[in-house]
């Protein structure tokens, strides 16, 4: 639409230069030689035009690839946003399923009529309950500082790294006090309520992220 607005403008100008032109040459002629003012005119007119045209046609190859970088340009910053979507979209899974195996352990423990440890879930071959609580959350970090770097990655493409350098690395920060908590077993019951506040801290930087971050990015994933 702009490529298309610009092209417009010159065509307004150029016409509007070649009537000027035209006629004041033509009153030149005419007081010096009316008879072949009209002729003499047309000629000078059409060379003119000629020299415009070759103008114009140099200005549309200057349009068409300020156009074209533009364009490439745009399309590169998608395509780093588009990661950075889809790699947050695998972090929103990441803390689902992690939510998914606390709710399954919390099922396991209320089955118990006393108070269980990991070595109960040893002796009853239930280990992997505990497993998969511990491997999501590794995952969930790994998810998270690839995230981080596509953060990096976007706002380098983008031209705002100084702007969105200390945003970027404040999320992190808060990520990190949220998963700072080792995986050491005490209580099942203490572990199980640890991980459950950290799961909710986790979901709330996570709307965060969605809310300041990711719609603004989705908006702007467009060419122009």
């Amino acid at each position: 639409m702009k490529f298309k607005k610009e092209i417009f403008q010159i065509l307004i100008a150029i016409i509007l230069v070649t009537g000027l032109f035209t006629s004041f040459s033509w009153i030149c002629i005419h007081y010096q030689n009316p008879s072949e003012s009209a002729k003499e005119t047309l000629s000078i007119a059409v060379s003119f035009m000629g020299v415009l045209g070759t103008i114009f046609a140099a200005l549309i190859a200057v349009l068409l690839f300020n156009d074209w970088k533009d364009q490439h340009n745009k399309q590169i910053i998608n395509n780093f946003g588009l990661q950075v979507y889809e790699k947050f979209s695998e972090f929103e899974k990441k803390l689902s399923i992690h939510y998914q195996f606390l709710q399954q352990l919390d099922e396991l423990i209320v089955n118990y009529d006393y108070e269980i440890n990991i070595v109960t879930l040893r002796v009853d071959g239930n280990m992997q309950y505990l497993n998969n609580i511990k491997n999501s959350i590794n995952e969930i970090k790994i998810v998270f500082n690839s995230l981080y770097s596509q953060f990096q990655a976007y706002s380098i493409a983008s031209g705002n790294l100084s702007r969105k350098y200390s945003i970027y690395n404040d999320y992190l920060f808060q990520f990190n006090d949220i998963y700072l908590l080792d995986n050491e077993i005490f209580e099942l019951n203490t572990n199980l309520k640890d991980w459950y506040e950290m799961h909710s801290e986790a979901i709330s930087l996570a709307n965060t992220l969605r809310y300041l971050e990711i719609e603004p990015l989705i908006q702007n994933l467009k060419v122009e």
